[in-house]
Formats: C-alpha cells, structure tokens, sequence
C-alpha cells in the first residue's frame, strides 16, 4: 500500500489512494503516522535553527556594522581635527605673518637712532651690570648712542665703517653678542615660526 504525504507551511496530510485502511496495512500506516511525526519534528526544529541562525545573523550583522560605523565615526573624526588642526596652522602662520610685516613696518617708520637705543638698552639690561663692554655701531650712530649712554661709564661706544645703520655688535665680559636689527627680527620670525 502506499501513502501520501502532503506538506503546506505548518500542515501535513497523510493520505492513501483508498479510503479504508486495512488491518494487513495498519502497520504501515502506523509507520507512515511515526514517520509524519518525526518529519513534522525536523521541521520545527529546523524552523527553530533558522530562526536562532537569523537572531544570530543578525545580532553578529549589527554588532559589525555597528563596529564599522565606529571606526568611521573615529576615522571622520580623526580627519576632522587634522584638518581643524591643519587650518588653525595656516592661521597662526598668517597672523603671525601679518604681525611681522607690521612689526618692520612700524620700526621701519622709526629713526633708526631710537631704535638702536633701544636694542642696546635691552641687550645691556640682560647682562652682566657694571662690568666693561664695548659697542659698535656705524658711524653716523656713534655720536647719538655715546650721549644716549653718557650715565653709563663701564660702556665705550666705538664705530665700524663696515656697518650699517642698524648694525651693532657688542664685546661684553660673557662674549660677543650681534644685536644688529636683522638678528633681531631673524630671531623674532624663528619664534614665531616664519
């Protein structure tokens, strides 16, 4: 005798091609129903695998986009703060630019008399205080810093034809010091960074 099984999604029926069974063939009927049985059981626990799979799938796919959007966020960010760092340079190096070209412009409006007193006056303050030094400086200045520096009587001021106006070195008992005005701004560009 033989059987048929039919399966739709959550049904199954057992059928035969006639509409009584008989006793010699209840045994295989039997067999047929435990068959039904067991298959019926595979697939729910079948369905119950797919399902945990997909939890699974889909725990694991969202805990690795939400890996992957971390790393781009930290990424996007890392980018983010070099370009805000890259631009926060450019600007420092532009104001401070700016502020050296004013820097030349203003003491480039002043005498150069006032401005070389003013050199030497901070250069002498740093060092060592009554002990003997000696200055030179172009010629056309020595007359205005020996008056400028006339309460001053450890400090000979001494011309040398080679410098210019806004040149001046000065021999002190800690050595030699060039405080002409373009080591001045030389050092002032350095710090700022130009």
């Amino acid at each position: 005798m033989s059987f048929h099984l039919a399966f739709a999604s959550d049904t199954a029926l057992l059928s035969s091609d006639r509409p009584v069974i008989k006793c010699a063939n209840r045994e295989a009927f039997s067999d047929a129903l435990v068959l039904l049985k067991e298959t019926t059981a595979l697939r729910d626990q079948a369905k119950a695998q797919i399902s945990d799979a997909r939890d699974v799938a889909r725990y694991e796919g969202l805990a690795e986009a939400r890996e992957a959007a971390d790393d781009m966020m930290t990424n996007g960010l890392a980018e983010v703060a070099r370009a805000i760092e890259a631009h926060a340079e450019i600007r420092r190096a532009d104001i401070a630019e700016a502020a050296f070209a004013a820097a030349r412009a203003i003491i480039g409006e002043l005498d150069n008399d006032i401005v070389m007193q003013r050199i030497i006056d901070r250069t002498i303050a740093r060092l060592d205080g009554d002990k003997p030094m000696t200055i030179e400086v172009a010629p056309a200045m020595v007359d205005g810093l020996v008056a400028h520096l006339a309460d001053f009587n450890h400090i000979i001021v001494t011309a040398n034809t080679e410098f210019g106006p806004t040149d001046c070195r000065i021999f002190a008992s800690s050595g030699q010091i060039v405080a002409s005005l373009s080591v001045q701004f030389d050092a002032l560009a350095a710090r700022w960074g130009l």
